[in-house]
């Protein structure tokens, strides 16, 4: 990814060394022009060959690949929560009793069959039975619900054949109704976390044929508007597996309100049995039996309620073990606690102190990313929010949005104008920035070549010129009066296609509404900007008609064409430069802290550096062949000016996210409440397993940790009864 944009910026380079070396008259007139042509060439060589290289997809079989990612990825995740070897804690499972999912009958489709219970390693045996491929893990706070999905993804990588259907582990909150298809969705989110390696169009071809096991963990934390539009789109596809993890209430409301996921068999998670809480706790330890054997008796001998009722909890029982895994500890202590709650904050304040080799500041930062969420009411953190975490709002990151959005079209004024000029664009844009507060940023940008946004804005620089082609032409063919009728003609047909921007005018007038809702969709999709543009032309170039008409007509045509191709067609490639590259990235397609925060920040240059680019080409052209060279050089820095003042104001004023990240981490770094490397940081939580990456935001390995980092209150989490 790295090496495409290194090529990108190479690129760029090869125009703007051809115009310094134009300006500097090194080359004669014929090989300014055939330097030109070449850097053309070369240019357009280069970006062909990264287009194909970047598109190009890697050989074999996309099912088996697929594999192997998602293998080498959840084995190493599973390593990291403790769930292989010795260590692995055996939570048992029974079908559930509650009214969640359909009958037996139903389920085996008219063949039932007896169901478990069991442990969770016995799951993929059971999916395997399962007509359908459907099966629904329920359980409470802290059951395991996670630690099983991995667990039934590794398993069932491990006794995989080649042609055997692959499973992919997805958080279920990232999806979304308008994400478009399920698969197309899924096939985007999977391809997007392991690299592009498989293509997203693959991975969608491969679920429809049914050789992909979607295995979705989170179904609770999904909005709850949105988790029963998911059941629809489960119901609407009744050929798909899918295994599904969710909390007992969110799932029994979204069932309540609706159907049952169709042929799903739903099992429930029960609290760890006191053996299998022993054998956990002292498994894989050095000198595990002896240090842990005061627990063990409690455990299953009398008067340890207290002790099996917490550590009956896979959460608890994992933070036992990990609080008490180095020699010498004293596990001994739990059994004197006679309060569950006590217990459980006992294990929560020894989590970090065992995770970090120097905890102070570790546990400073995350205590107040805990706190900043918790008085949010939110549970995960995004690094383009981070705005939202501090009590006021940055003046400094406003101050700094401004500056950075009126600096490039105030330094591209200063080249041709007055410095006076240039400090009045610059000072205007600053204040529309600060005014704006661009701090408040909404989703990060991305690169993303738009097309139908790059063509339309080259048809408005055409469109805003065509007035004074018309002017030019016109008259010396059929007088004033064909200008005027063609003028009249165009305009109508302009405010007719630009109905739906001008709506919020025209709407207040009763004959507009009359003629056509303003809200309405356009007979010519895109032709809304072009029309705008024309109309703007016109009124800015109505005194150019006052102008004595040109005598010869072919004289008229050679001026219209000039104006077009000259003045037009430049400026409405930098002005696509300006807004056909760039796009908020849309909510169901954020995956991966570090890819979306790269994406962003590539906003912030690269549409700056192709303007200038094209334009150093194009004058660097105008120069070589046209006697006007230095005319068309000034309109082209005007368009140059214009470009750079609209991705100003489209990127960088309303909320360039990555500037406002840079600068209010430095600010919460400097008062130590957040380190420098943030992301950094983060990365090492989640692989240490205190955070859990869910897109492209990070979560709390559980809410209980988070609630007790901010200091709240917290009620005892859910086990075997005392």
């Amino acid at each position: 990814m790295h090496s495409r944009w290194r090529i990108v910026g190479a690129v760029a380079l090869v125009p703007v060394a051809v115009l310094v070396l134009v300006s500097l008259d090194l080359l004669d007139a014929a090989d300014k022009i055939a330097s030109v042509i070449g850097a053309l060439a070369g240019v357009a060589a280069l970006v062909l060959a990264w287009s194909q290289w970047s598109g190009r997809s890697a050989s074999g079989d996309p099912l088996e690949r697929l594999a192997g990612l998602v293998a080498d990825r959840w084995t190493a995740e599973a390593g990291r929560r403790g769930l292989t070897g010795v260590r692995r804690m055996a939570v048992g499972w029974r079908r559930s009793d509650r009214e969640l999912g359909v009958a037996l009958d139903e389920v085996f489709r008219g063949d039932p069959q007896p169901v478990g219970p069991g442990v969770v390693d016995d799951l993929v045996a059971l999916w395997r039975r399962l007509p359908s491929g459907r099966l629904v893990v329920t359980g409470g706070p802290g059951a395991g619900k996670t630690s099983a999905a991995v667990l039934f993804t590794c398993a069932l990588l491990d006794g995989r054949e080649a042609g055997d259907p692959v499973p992919v582990l997805v958080d279920a909150v990232g999806w979304r109704p308008g994400a478009g298809s399920f698969e197309s969705w899924l096939g985007r989110t999977v391809a997007d976390r392991y690299g592009r390696r498989v293509g997203a169009r693959e991975i969608e071809g491969l679920i429809r044929s049914g050789r992909v096991v979607p295995v979705l963990d989170g179904f609770d934390e999904m909005r709850p508007v949105d988790r029963p539009r998911l059941m629809a789109a489960f119901r609407e596809r009744p050929r798909l597996g899918v295994v599904l993890t969710s909390r007992i209430g969110e799932y029994a409301a979204t069932v309540a309100d609706g159907d049952p996921l169709l042929e799903a068999l739903v099992v429930e998670l029960e609290p760890l049995a006191p053996n299998r809480v022993a054998g956990y706790l002292t498994a894989g330890q050095a000198g595990g039996t002896q240090r842990w054997a005061p627990v063990r008796r409690r455990l299953t001998g009398d008067g340890g309620g207290t002790l099996r009722a917490v550590l009956s909890n896979p959460l608890m029982a994992y933070l036992a073990r990990t609080v008490y895994r180095r020699p010498g500890s004293r596990p001994e202590e739990l059994a004197g606690f006679g309060r569950r709650g006590e217990m459980e904050r006992r294990l929560l304040a020894g989590y970090l102190p065992v995770i970090y080799d120097e905890p102070e500041r570790p546990a400073r930062w995350l205590t107040f990313l805990a706190g900043s969420l918790q008085r949010r009411g939110e549970t995960s953190f995004a690094w383009w929010r981070l705005t939202g975490l501090v009590d006021r709002p940055s003046r400094l990151a406003r101050v700094v949005n401004a500056l950075i959005g009126a600096l490039p079209p105030a330094v591209v004024a200063a080249t041709v104008f007055e410095w006076r000029f240039a400090v009045l664009v610059g000072w205007v844009l600053f204040s529309a920035g600060y005014l704006i507060d661009g701090a408040a940023a909404a989703r990060p940008w991305r690169v993303r070549f738009r097309r139908r946004a790059f063509l339309t804005s080259i048809a408005g620089g055409l469109a805003a010129m065509l007035p004074l082609a018309l002017g030019g032409m016109l008259p010396p063919v059929g007088g004033p009066v064909s200008l005027a009728v063609v003028t009249a003609v165009l305009a109508g047909l302009a405010v007719w296609l630009a109905r739906v921007p001008l709506g919020f005018i025209g709407g207040r007038l009763r004959w507009w509404r009359r003629v056509e809702d303003p809200g309405t969709r356009l007979p010519v999709p895109g032709a809304a900007g072009p029309a705008l543009a024309y109309l703007c032309g016109l009124v800015l170039l109505i005194p150019v008609f006052d102008e004595e008409p040109l005598a010869s007509p072919l004289d008229g045509v050679a001026v219209a064409l000039l104006v077009l191709f000259l003045i037009g067609l430049p400026g409405g490639l930098l002005y696509g430069l300006a807004v056909g590259f760039v796009e908020r990235v849309p909510e169901a397609e954020l995956h991966g802290p570090d890819l979306v925060l790269r994406d962003d920040r590539s906003v912030l240059w690269m549409p700056p550096v192709l303007m200038v680019a094209t334009f150093g080409v194009m004058a660097a052209v105008a120069e070589a062949w046209l006697p006007a060279g230095a005319s068309i050089r000034v309109s082209l820095t005007f368009a140059l000016m214009f470009g750079l003042w609209v991705w100003s104001a489209m990127v960088v004023l309303p909320g360039a996210s990555w500037i406002t990240f840079t600068v209010v981490r430095s600010q919460l770094a400097v008062r130590g409440d957040l380190p420098w490397r943030l992301m950094e940081f983060l990365a090492g939580a989640a692989d240490r397993g205190v955070l859990r990456r869910d897109g492209a935001v990070y979560r709390f390995r559980h809410e209980r940790l988070q609630t007790y980092l901010a200091g709240g209150v917290t009620e005892p989490l859910p086990g075997a009864q005392n």
